[in-house]
C-alpha cells in the first residue's frame, strides 16, 4: 500500500483524506474547510463475536472539548479496519460553521463514501 490523496463532494461540502501505509498499519488524515484536529480515532481488528470468521473491530475515540469529529473519525476507521484486517488511525477535523442536522448528516454519507474510495485503492496490509 502507498499513500494516497482522495476527495469527494457534494453540496458544496468537500471532505479531503490523505493516506499512508505503514509497514503495520494505515494512518488516514480527513478533513474539510479549516484544517484542525478534532478527534482521533483507532480501531484494531479481532474475530467478530459471531463466531462466524469474519472480522470485527474494537475502536476507541479521543475527542477535542466541544468537537464533533467522531462522525467522521469513527465509521471511517472501523470500515478501514474490517476490510484491510489491519490496524488503522484517522485524524479528522471538518470544519462547516453553521452547520445544521442536514448538513451534519451529509457529512456523515461523504466521510462513508470517502471511506469506500479508500478502499478501492487500497490492498490488505502485511
Amino acid at each position: 500500500m502507498e499513500a494516497g490523496s482522495y476527495r469527494v463532494s457534494r453540496d458544496g461540502i468537500t471532505l479531503e483524506a490523505r493516506a499512508a501505509a505503514l509497514d503495520e498499519g494505515l494512518t488516514v488524515t480527513v478533513g474539510g474547510g479549516r484544517s484542525h484536529i478534532g478527534s482521533v480515532a483507532i480501531a484494531q481488528p479481532r474475530p467478530s463475536l459471531r463466531g462466524d470468521g469474519s472480522v470485527s473491530c474494537t475502536c476507541s475515540v479521543w475527542n477535542q472539548p466541544g468537537h464533533k469529529d467522531e462522525a467522521v473519525a469513527r465509521p471511517v476507521a472501523e470500515r478501514l479496519c474490517r476490510a484491510l484486517n489491519t490496524v488503522v488511525v484517522v485524524t479528522a477535523g471538518v470544519h462547516l460553521p453553521g452547520a445544521d442536522a442536514a448538513r451534519i448528516e451529509a457529512v456523515e454519507r461523504l466521510a462513508e463514501e470517502l471511506a469506500e474510495k479508500l478502499l478501492e485503492d487500497k490492498k490488505p496490509a502485511g
